[in-house]
């Protein structure tokens, strides 16, 4: 799932600190990039910041190992903790 974060009058878009989350669907490369950066660092599980140059290209600003999800799962209607849960649970039975 992916969501846009925008500021309410401050240029920092921290949902903590008053920004707005808005659900957004990726192009199809930028949810690329954002796996792979998950999968750069390891991460079954990421928040991935990205960000456009002037040109329009994606840029990685950060991946997060232990991302809040709660903008997320408002802004999508996603429960993040029941999908995180079920691969749990699915990586178990594998085993």
């Amino acid at each position: 799932a992916a969501i846009e974060r925008r500021s309410d009058g401050d240029w920092r878009t921290n949902l903590a600190r008053g920004a707005s989350a808005l659900p957004l669907r990726l192009p199809t490369a930028w949810e690329g990039i954002a796996v792979c950066a998950a999968r750069a660092v390891g991460a079954d599980y990421a928040g991935v910041d990205l960000v456009a140059d002037a040109d329009g290209r994606p840029f990685v600003l950060e991946v997060n190992g232990v991302p809040a999800w709660r903008g997320l799962q408002r802004a999508t209607g996603i429960d993040v903790a029941s999908s995180l849960v079920r691969l749990v649970e699915t990586r178990a039975g594998a085993a």
